[in-house]
């Protein structure tokens, strides 16, 4: 049910403000906006993941809503930074929105670190946030011309 929910309030705008944004736009924008979209369903990921989690006992009733806090912030900033990715110039620095989004994913990191005991549960998380660093990096690069 959550996961349905995510798809209709999450990721049907976003594939409508990248459908948008490329049309109007050249190659980079068009990158761009799509790996910024990507960070959604990179997202969509990380929580499936520690949902199945949480439901087989690996993470505490408190980990978990200490851990969808956490989600809930990177999820939010990546969608202020995906509105600011579809009017940014191309060649311009880094937008400061990006600002919050790096920092969440850093919060999102720590939250997994400190949560999981080392082993394949927090490989797996830490990997699938990693995804995320990785697209917020080709946003960058696509929009500065390969200088982030």
């Amino acid at each position: 049910m959550l996961k349905r929910r995510f798809v209709l309030v999450v990721t049907i705008p976003m594939l409508a403000l990248a459908a948008s944004a490329c049309a109007l736009r050249g190659q980079a924008r068009h990158v761009a906006t799509l790996s910024a979209v990507g960070v959604y369903e990179a997202c969509a990921v990380i929580q499936d993941t520690e949902q199945t989690l949480f439901e087989t006992g690996q993470l505490t009733a408190e980990q978990h809503r200490a851990f969808n806090v956490k989600l809930v912030s990177l999820l939010k900033a990546g969608r202020a930074f995906t509105q600011v990715i579809r009017e940014w110039p191309q060649s311009r620095p880094a937008p400061p929105e990006l600002i919050p989004l790096v920092a969440s994913i850093g919060d999102l990191t720590r939250a997994v670190r400190e949560t999981l005991p080392s082993g394949s549960a927090q490989a797996l998380l830490l990997g699938q946030i990693a995804a995320v660093q990785a697209i917020v990096l080709d946003v960058l690069s696509a929009l500065t011309g390969g200088t982030p």
